[in-house]
């Protein structure tokens, strides 16, 4: 007869790996919140302080770069476990490698998106700027 011990282990094991991505999740979206408080407080005080405004666009471009340096890091991970699939001729490699790369890849498009929107706001704010000459 086994052990009900035994079978309380394997389930916490099972309830634990599956509930890690959700308690991952919800972390990470604390800290962008916070972090986004953070910088919205920086913003309310340079304006009240009458300061430029030129950080704002300092701080979403270095946030537009870290969007293209995980999506980078991330294809390049599912670049790597594909060629590791490749070498080994193992088919499990290969399919573990579609996910991180599919990531990487959605994180470059979206980098591009985010790029070309802000560049089209800049121009816009100097098309604007300059018919008032």
């Amino acid at each position: 007869m086994s052990d009900p011990m035994d079978s309380l282990t394997g389930l916490m094991a099972v309830v634990l790996s599956l509930s890690m991505p959700v308690v991952m999740l919800l972390i990470l979206l604390k800290y962008r919140s916070r972090s986004e408080e953070r910088r919205q407080a920086l913003y309310l005080e340079a304006i009240r302080q009458g300061k430029s405004i030129d950080l704002v666009l300092h701080l979403g471009s270095q946030r537009l770069w870290a969007t293209y340096r995980t999506g980078m890091v991330l294809a390049m991970l599912g670049l790597g476990l594909l060629a590791a699939g490749l070498v080994e001729s193992d088919r499990d490699w290969m399919a573990a490698a579609f996910l991180p790369l599919c990531i990487g890849l959605g994180f470059l498009v979206s980098f591009r998106y985010q790029r070309r929107a802000e560049r089209g706001s800049l121009r816009a704010g100097q098309d604007a700027g300059a018919g008032d000459a």
